[in-house]
């Protein structure tokens, strides 16, 4: 139902309620610090089940980086994001709601003087996430 498989979720449903390990996900990810200034500031392959891809990133030129690719936060925050539509999404499948379009949006600040050592201020403001939903 609307790209959610739920015989698939019904069938992990089941192999958890034997085995609760069965319902964890291992995650191991690696990734490298390019000191060469030609290259961007990180580097990591991530897999997945069907293969891998290279992601990179590189802090703004504002906190020493050149810009060159997406912030570790932009990553971070794209997770949050993404995990809090698939649940929706994920839910509303369960419960039997078809969804015709759903699409998220997810908006916060983020304050870097801690980090850069100008007092102790809160590093970002609260997650404001906003969704569209088409659905009867």
């Amino acid at each position: 139902m609307h790209n959610v498989d739920i015989g698939s979720l019904e069938d992990t449903t089941a192999a958890a309620t034997a085995d609760p390990a069965s319902a964890r996900l291992a995650v191991h990810l690696e990734g490298t610090w390019n000191t060469d200034p030609e290259l961007v500031q990180f580097t990591s392959d991530v897999g997945y089940p069907q293969g891998s891809v290279t992601i990179t990133a590189d802090f703004p030129p504002m906190l020493g980086g050149q810009g060159r690719a997406p912030t570790p936060l932009a990553y971070c925050f794209y997770g949050a994001m993404c995990c809090y539509g698939s649940t929706f999404a994920t839910q509303a499948a369960l419960a039997g709601v078809e969804l015709s379009g759903l699409s998220i949006s997810l908006e916060l600040d983020v304050d870097f003087r801690t980090a850069l050592g100008l007092g102790d201020f809160p590093p970002m403001s609260s997650f404001e996430f906003r969704l569209e939903v088409d659905s009867e």
